[in-house]
């Protein structure tokens, strides 16, 4: 693996400027798929008759939770002790105990708790499960309470909690590129780093940098790091608080991604073309480690292929290669356990295997 502050430079087609210079000019460690010790993985699967379309996964102390985009409910609730399915949770619709859409999972600060955000609505909404559970179908859990970030910053999309009284959102339009926000009362605390220079801006606005390193914030148990990794490139970045440093990781593949501009809905859009590949499809901060779930597959079919593992320095230290085409991943570190959510052939299921 190699350290060094480099200018990663591809080309973009530009509605108003041909052959833009597009540049990434950061300091950050390079390395391969050969940096890695690999393990082929042997997973343990069960498939799920009750999930048709799964998007996320998570877990609580005693249970898993995948999201559906196409059943009644938005989350369905499973035993991780024998892999019981027990029921549907989260109302669908505008009411003051439903949510419009699922945009993901966000980090616990309960082991019986779990966290999901709406998009759509702007709602982040918390649930906690009874420790006790019996399979029922619908399961009566209401949310604990509800957060409408709508009243915080219209800009918040990409965000985590970094405390139970703030949290860091992912700018969409402004300079700065992170910001740290009291989500009570609205009041901007702290800002780390800009887009300058991710992006050869010229009359790029920075919505497009934003749309092009675009990917989930995560953070790790104890607030320490946060980051995020990128979607359409393989890139990792993540920021010590304590020690006011960034970790940056480019690789295994080096992605080239190849995009135009599009203007005609009458403002910029960052427009992909065909051929690229995708990068890291889920991104997971541990109190040790660093996990990415990788593709390297070709956008149209991408899904997860690899479980990658870091430690906080930046070193490979472990290449999980996947028996299912995984769409997310969870992971337990109590347990030492990833688990899996994918589809084959239509049919829904939950693959999980130990790490070391």
């Amino acid at each position: 693996m190699k350290k060094l502050a480099i200018i990663f430079i591809f080309l973009s087609s530009c509605a108003s400027t041909d052959n833009t210079t597009i540049k990434f000019d950061r300091e950050v460690q390079t390395f391969t798929h050969n940096d890695f010790e690999e393990e082929v993985v042997k997973s343990e699967i069960k498939y799920f008759s009750e999930i048709i379309k799964p998007n996320h996964i998570t877990v609580t102390k005693s249970n898993i939770i995948v999201s559906d985009r196409a059943t009644k409910r938005h989350l369905h609730i499973i035993s991780k002790e024998n892999s019981t399915y027990l029921g549907q949770v989260g109302e669908r619709g505008q009411g003051p105990n439903e949510f419009l859409s699922f945009s993901g999972f966000k980090r616990n600060f309960i082991d019986h708790q779990f966290i999901v955000y709406s998009m759509n609505d702007k709602k982040v909404v918390f649930f906690t499960i009874p420790q006790e559970l019996e399979n029922t179908g619908t399961l009566d859990i209401q949310p604990d309470s509800i957060i409408n970030l709508n009243e915080v910053d219209s800009e918040i999309t990409y965000f985590e909690f970094l405390s139970d009284k703030s949290l860091v959102s992912k700018q969409l339009t402004k300079k700065e590129k992170f910001v740290q926000i009291d989500f009570r009362s609205g009041e901007r605390i702290k800002s780390w780093d800009t887009w300058d220079g991710m992006l050869d801006q010229g009359d790029i606005p920075f919505s497009i940098s934003a749309s092009v390193f675009q990917g989930s914030l995560v953070s790790s148990p104890d607030r320490k790091h946060f980051g995020h990794a990128t979607v359409f490139w393989d890139l990792i970045e993540v920021y010590n608080r304590e020690t006011d440093k960034w970790l940056r990781l480019v690789g295994p593949d080096q992605l080239e991604h190849k995009f135009s501009i599009d203007n005609s809905p009458g403002y910029p859009m960052h427009y992909i073309e065909e051929g690229n590949k995708i990068g890291y499809v889920d991104f997971y901060l541990g109190s040790e480690y660093i996990f990415g779930l990788y593709s390297g597959m070709p956008d149209r079919v991408a899904h997860g292929t690899k479980v990658l593992i870091f430690d906080y320095d930046g070193n490979p230290v472990k290449s999980y290669k996947l028996d299912v085409p995984a769409i997310r991943f969870a992971v337990d570190e109590n347990e030492n356990t990833i688990y899996l959510i994918f589809t084959e052939k239509d049919d829904a299921g939950i693959a999980k295997f130990k790490f070391k």
